[in-house]
């Protein structure tokens, strides 16, 4: 995988986001939880993360950009298995498919939701079948791209809590998915991956 001349793979990726700080839960413990994926592929384009244009027809959140995922359900044997079983449900990714590769910092939305973000590599992309339901495209966005608008854009924020905003395929990425891409960046830029 390549991004700006830099070439890395799913072990450089683990060690990376190893060892962040992920934040407590227990403060949150009146919210709803969530978990998503921050899945990882290899494009032509280079390195890239994969987001969903939610339904328009949802209740919630109706038209945003976001990773695949959702609410952790009495089915699910803990918070990684549910950001599996909805990135299957949402857009056809097999959890055989996939190799986590570290959870990431928890997100809180609002007064609602926490979600449990984690980060994953999809070694062999293909062609996906998004859930018409809950999904109204797939976007593939290059890590260049991102970064381009995260170091002009984001880079010299004070303040973690402010969002910053990118652009991919023409859709604003804000909000918590923002949130999360742009730590995410941050880390892989601090340990000279990016």
């Amino acid at each position: 995988m390549k991004v700006p001349g830099i070439s890395f793979g799913p072990r450089f990726l683990k060690e990376a986001l190893a060892g962040q700080d992920l934040g407590s839960a227990a403060r949150f413990s009146d919210r709803k939880i969530a978990a998503v994926l921050a899945v990882f592929l290899a494009t032509e384009q280079g390195a890239a993360l994969l987001f969903t244009k939610r339904s328009p027809a949802l209740g919630q959140h109706a038209g945003q950009i976001s990773f695949p995922g959702g609410a952790l359900e009495i089915q699910d044997a803990d918070l990684q298995s549910a950001a599996l079983r909805e990135a299957g449900e949402e857009v056809g990714l097999g959890a055989d498919e996939l190799e986590i590769l570290a959870p990431l910092p928890l997100q809180p939305v609002l007064e609602h939701w926490l979600i449990h973000p984690f980060a994953a590599w999809w070694a062999r992309p293909r062609p996906l079948a998004p859930s018409p339901d809950e999904v109204e495209k797939i976007i593939i966005s290059p890590l260049g791209e991102l970064l381009s608008q995260h170091r002009r854009d984001c880079w010299q924020i004070p303040d973690p809590s402010h969002s910053c905003r990118y652009t991919i395929s023409g859709e604003l990425l804000w909000g918590a998915t923002a949130r999360i891409t742009g730590r995410l960046l941050d880390r892989l830029l601090s340990r000279g991956l990016l």
